[in-house]
């Protein structure tokens, strides 16, 4: 009528169970993101001089060295095509693209193509202000029109879509020469090819997500860290 307690296993568990994972490796997370950072900047700035490579070995494109300027930021490596005194981008005050400004995002969108990263594009004016200031149509549309015009350029030069993942327009609020606002350096279009870590702020992604987490721990594995 009673079942007298016995000693022993519990027969009801598998060998290993009760103490699964004790020998499974430590991983540091930030050792392996330090890790993981390192190399993908080994492979921007290997991006970075084969862009450079391929700029100067076609000849339209090396006709526009001095407008395209390449240098690797915190956000990734970032493409700055700027206005040259005689050679603009744009008709002036209008988001439309002269036609040696298509041939060469074209070239760029299909150099840009043969990397995995996602893209930003961010438009940039000089101060020069329209007649009625920011109240109507100002630089801050203007700035947006044109960093999107030059992403459809961009994909009908090869860039697939879906590498899109974010279109700003900054206006006058960054010049490059900030002694001079006005100066045709201020109006450009920057295109950054990401790197994850500003991705992933772009998109929302923390560093504790699950699934970033696993992807780490297989690098870790991978790179024996």
């Amino acid at each position: 009528p009673s079942i007298l307690q016995g000693g022993g296993q519990d027969v009801t568990h598998s060998a290993g169970e009760q103490h699964n994972g004790d020998n499974a490796p430590s991983i540091d997370l930030e050792k392996v993101r330090k890790e993981l950072a390192r190399l993908e900047l080994g492979r921007l700035e290997s991006l970075k001089e084969k862009f450079e490579v391929e700029i100067d070995a076609d000849p339209r494109l090396a006709e526009f060295r001095n407008q395209i300027r390449l240098q690797i930021t915190p956000e990734g490596l970032e493409i700055t095509i700027v206005d040259e005194q005689h050679r603009a981008m744009f008709n002036s005050g209008r988001a439309v693209l002269q036609e040696h400004s298509k041939e060469m995002l074209h070239k760029i969108g299909a150099l840009l193509n043969g990397v995995p990263n996602a893209i930003s594009f961010a438009g940039h004016t000089d101060a020069s202000k329209y007649s009625l200031g920011d109240k109507g149509y100002s630089n801050w549309e203007l700035s947006a029109d044109r960093a999107n015009a030059c992403r459809r350029e961009l994909v009908k030069g090869g860039l697939e879509e879906k590498k899109v993942l974010r279109v700003v327009g900054l206006a006058s609020s960054l010049p490059l020469d900030p002694d001079d606002p006005a100066s045709d350096v201020n109006r450009r279009i920057s295109v950054v090819v990401l790197n994850d870590k500003t991705e992933r702020q772009i998109r929302g992604i923390s560093d504790t997500d699950l699934k970033r987490i696993r992807t780490a721990a297989e690098a870790a594995k991978a790179l024996g860290v």
